[in-house]
């Protein structure tokens, strides 16, 4: 019997602890959403009670919006009449960017078990954006939000990369979000600045990239060339041949460094030899092509130039006589050695 009696202890005592634990859950739901700080005015032992009106309000609210959780209640009227009441809230709750005023009528019958909310009515909603991402959370929803894009790829290998050095604006209406990308080409280095705008979306209290007839794929995308620099260990040393409309082009680079080279150039079946030097700007006296637009460059005593144009994963050395327009090319297409002695 004893046995007996020490059994049916513990089995209350657990059950007295879990009721305890639910209604601590319970409380703990209410404080998430701010209930246990709102008061409703006008309510009195005629009317349903603060609880209820606060528990079917929440309740409706986040099947209205999931993302809200309810920050203030002002009563804007209310009637009580036998057996019935109804009463009209202006309401003010907020998401995680945005804060949010509703209008909503509750109407309420008193039954034998009790008062029961027949109907609630939302008459009104009005919200502002008053909060954004810091650049952290941004980057990642960046991320995440572009690889559900119908841009391809691309984009994502293009300009997500790496997001460096990145900054958030909100202006407007339109969140800016702003990055530098490295892209590592064979034998050379690119620097992007890359542009995004976006829209707050109310629906789900989330961001949404802009359109744009200028942007990348219709998008509100855009991107701006810092710098391209060759790989500062290589070596441009060697024997390179121009292909197709440049068939017959010899270039031979002979013991290159960055302050100069000697080239031994075959053009027009004739070899002659030059002694290229670095410059800091192009003569446009000498017509130089568009081609050449990014240094390093190199001229020779007659006004000659050679240029490396970066594109793709391949670089084109351009060489340009003094004079011409016609430019000759050489396209690297591999990985290069390195300058002896040199390193980062």
């Amino acid at each position: 019997m004893k046995k007996a009696l020490q059994i049916m202890k513990i089995v209350v005592l657990m059950t007295f602890c879990t009721i305890l634990a639910a209604c601590g859950s319970q409380t703990s739901q209410s404080d998430a959403h701010g209930i246990d700080d709102v008061e409703i005015e006008g309510l009195n032992s005629d009317t349903p009670s603060e609880e209820m009106i606060l528990e079917d309000l929440n309740t409706a609210l986040l099947e209205k919006n999931e993302y809200a959780s309810l920050e203030n209640v002002e009563t804007v009227k209310s009637l009580t009449e036998e057996g019935e009441f109804e009463i009209t809230l202006e309401v003010a709750a907020k998401t995680k960017y945005a804060d949010w005023i509703y209008n909503v009528d509750l109407y309420y019958t008193l039954y034998d078990q009790g008062w029961w909310m027949d109907e609630i009515r939302w008459n009104s909603e009005e919200y502002e954006c008053v909060r954004i991402p810091d650049v952290e959370t941004m980057g990642t929803y960046v991320m995440t939000y572009t690889a559900n894009m119908d841009v391809g790829p691309s984009f994502v290998n293009d300009y997500l990369l790496t997001m460096e050095d990145a900054s958030i604006a909100y202006n407007d209406g339109i969140l800016t979000y702003e990055w530098t990308n490295i892209k590592d080409h064979l034998n050379w280095t690119e620097w992007d600045r890359v542009y995004t705008s976006w829209s707050y979306n109310a629906t789900t209290d989330n961001w949404d990239i802009m359109y744009s007839d200028d942007g990348y794929l219709d998008y509100a995308i855009d991107d701006k060339i810092l710098a391209r620099e060759l790989d500062p260990q290589i070596d441009f040393s060697g024997i390179w041949y121009g292909e197709k409309a440049c068939e017959g082009f010899v270039l031979e680079i002979i013991d290159f460094t960055w302050e100069g080279f000697t080239a031994n150039i075959t053009l027009r079946n004739e070899t002659t030899t030059h002694y290229f030097t670095a410059t800091d700007s192009i003569n446009t006296d000498g017509d130089i092509s568009i081609y050449c637009k990014e240094p390093p460059y190199y001229v020779d005593e007659s006004g000659n130039y050679i240029g490396f144009y970066k594109h793709s994963n391949i670089i084109d050395i351009i060489f340009q006589e003094h004079g011409h327009t016609t430019i000759w090319y050489v396209t690297i297409n591999e990985e290069l050695p390195t300058q002896p002695g040199v390193s980062e």
